[in-house]
């Protein structure tokens, strides 16, 4: 679902608070670094006074302060402190340039550690050094990614070269083409500002992951927002969820990490959120029991664990189609209706380990220690991948379709694990018999 970004709603706490009380799912700051490495957030990268331009790197924030003139920069912490406090995402586009702020990377870094909430934080600029260089450090947490308004002769290595994890750029340069690409490399995308409900619609409709407006619009936008029929498929909500956990868990890459869930407990998002989870987990639960050199202790272990990710992974599947369940409740089916070969969730179930398998084949191929043929036969496996999430989504979202207009019902049978179940396993209960 598209999450609405205020477009200089950090200007002030006055507009954090009207953004949060008028639904917006969060706001974008300008953010800038004073002579002694105080960070705030401004329009632009001098201030205008007595008729001079005093450049903000030329003052203490000490001094800005006595400045008397309406609108001063605001502090850094007092916006992320608020987002935080009101869990509403933060975007925050770094303003190197024509002033360029030496060590700014690794202040904002210890500024965001110091608030341990960097899952709402998305880090931009146009200078894309700079995005290279704060991904490169190890205590950068949050989401990072490049800000451009041109066409791009190679935009998949800008991606690659600086480790994005979504971009931005002009609504003109936002194709179909890009969005394919930037969905290849499983990166999100944040739309420039607009104003023009239409685009907006035709934003959604192509899954941008945040519709991004301006603060004198809100009021605007808030009411048409709910007059908008979004009619994004299923899928549409389902894959950039399951991308956004696997990019979550590749940021650590241990299967011990504790997840942390971003969307609302027992929503849907949830659900999806955890699947695509428990799937990455299990995903490399695999890979290391076919590890040669395992430890047995360390194998009969593992295997345990995937034995128990088994049966999490199939009672999440049996939820979700619970949610399908009361969804489609009061629908009646024609007289003519058929039942379908496999349920919505189980369909699903197949999707989310489908993005895994097209994030690590793109790893292959973007691998620079193997031979060409290597890279040439991944590629043709990934671009059979691709071409099979698209029709996985298709059909997932005719399924659903078909369900709604009573052309086909859902049935769903509870699968019995009987390995997992002393009642049901003739090895777990014959040792009960003795």
């Amino acid at each position: 679902m598209s999450k609405y970004i205020v477009h200089q709603g950090g200007n002030s706490i006055s507009k954090l608070y009207s953004s949060f009380e008028l639904g917006m799912d969060g706001v974008e700051c300008d953010l800038h670094m004073t002579k002694d490495n105080i960070l705030v957030n401004y329009d632009f990268y001098f201030i205008t006074h007595n008729n001079q331009k005093l450049k903000i790197s030329d003052l203490t924030y000490a001094e800005i302060e006595k400045i008397n003139i309406p609108n001063l920069p605001v502090l850094f912490e007092n916006i992320l402190s608020f987002c935080v406090e009101k869990t509403m995402y933060l975007i925050i586009d770094v303003k190197n340039g024509p002033v360029f702020y030496d060590n700014i990377e690794a202040v904002l870094t210890n500024v965001l550690k110091k608030y341990n909430h960097e899952n709402i934080v998305y880090v931009m600029s146009y200078d894309h050094p700079f995005i290279k260089e704060i991904k490169n450090n190890r205590d950068f947490k949050a989401k990072a990614g490049v800000l451009y308004s041109a066409k791009l002769l190679d935009l998949s290595h800008v991606l690659t070269s600086t480790k994005s994890d979504f971009i931005q750029t002009n609504n003109y340069f936002l194709s179909n083409d890009v969005i394919e690409e930037v969905r290849q490399h499983n990166l999100e995308i944040i739309g420039w500002c607009t104003m023009d409900i239409e685009e907006i619609k035709y934003n959604i409709h192509r899954g941008i992951d945040f519709i991004t407006i301006e603060y004198c619009d809100i009021k605007k936008i808030k009411n048409e927002r709910y007059k908008i029929k979004d009619e994004k498929k299923f899928t549409s909500i389902a894959l950039p969820i399951f991308e956004q956990s696997c990019n979550d868990y590749h940021q650590c890459d241990n299967v011990d990490i504790m997840i942390q869930n971003p969307y609302p407990v027992k929503s849907i998002e949830y659900y999806l959120y955890l699947k695509n989870w428990i799937d990455i987990i299990q995903w490399h639960l695999e890979d290391i029991i076919r590890n040669p050199d395992i430890d047995f202790v360390k194998a009969l272990e593992t295997k345990r664990r995937i034995d128990k990710s088994n049966q999490e992974r199939t009672d999440l599947v049996e939820l979700i189609d619970n949610y399908f369940l009361d969804k489609y409740k009061d629908i009646n089916p024609s007289p003519n209706a058929i039942i379908n070969t496999e349920s919505p969730a189980w369909a699903v179930d197949r999707l989310s380990i489908l993005v895994l398998k097209i994030y690590h084949m793109q790893l292959e191929v973007n691998r620079k220690d193997v031979k060409e043929l290597h890279t040439e036969q991944c590629r043709e496996k990934l671009n059979i991948l691709i071409e099979q999430r698209q029709d996985l989504s298709s059909a997932i979202d005719q399924l659903l379709s078909d369900i709604e207009n009573g052309v086909k019902y859902m049935k769903v049978y509870k699968q019995m694990k009987m390995y997992n179940d002393p009642t049901l396993n003739p090895v777990l209960y014959s040792k009960q018999r003795k």
